[in-house]
């Protein structure tokens, strides 16, 4: 009888401690959640200038990588680690976007194609992000950005690329 109990009671117990860590890795971490929304604020500033002139862009690029190093010091959870991989591609998007931009009225196709996969892949990430970290800004786009993949639409943009860079060292 001793024994069942204390089989029982180790089952309750490691049926508790699973739940626990199963919650932990749903759940963000308050001290990531604080850090990330400071870089989502930051990047999101990226955003909206993102086609500034560099003296404008600059500074708050600075703030946007400081924000983005410490909310990496404070993953903890696995839904830290995912919120922190759509703010650094986030960012990573829009950095691209800036380095292949084109000048307006360019006949550079390959070029204007690499600009065009940036956007839209700044476009998912902002969704993703917007849903992540401020819900309330989306408004009729909430279903849009359930949809939105970040990480996936960057590797889609940077195939993109690849494949223009591809074709223009053959011709």
């Amino acid at each position: 009888m001793k024994t069942a109990c204390l089989l029982l009671f180790l089952c309750v117990m490691c049926s508790a401690q699973t739940k626990s860590t199963a919650q932990n890795k749903a759940a963000k971490s308050a001290a990531f959640a604080a850090s990330g929304l400071a870089a989502y604020d930051s990047i999101r500033s990226l955003e909206d200038n993102a086609d500034a002139p560099d003296v404008g862009f600059q500074p708050r690029q600075i703030e946007a990588e400081k924000n983005l190093a410490t909310a990496g010091h404070k993953v903890k959870t696995d839904e830290d680690k995912r919120q922190f991989a759509i703010l650094k591609t986030w960012m990573e998007m829009i950095s691209s976007y800036r380095e292949y931009r084109v000048p307006p009225h360019t006949t550079d196709v390959n070029g204007f194609k690499r600009q065009n996969a940036f956007f839209m892949a700044r476009a998912y990430c902002t969704l993703e992000a917007d849903l992540a970290f401020n819900p309330s800004v989306l408004g009729t786009r909430m279903e849009a950005a359930k949809q939105a993949n970040c990480v996936e639409s960057a590797r889609e943009a940077d195939a993109k690329v690849q494949a223009s860079i591809h074709d223009e060292i053959a011709h």
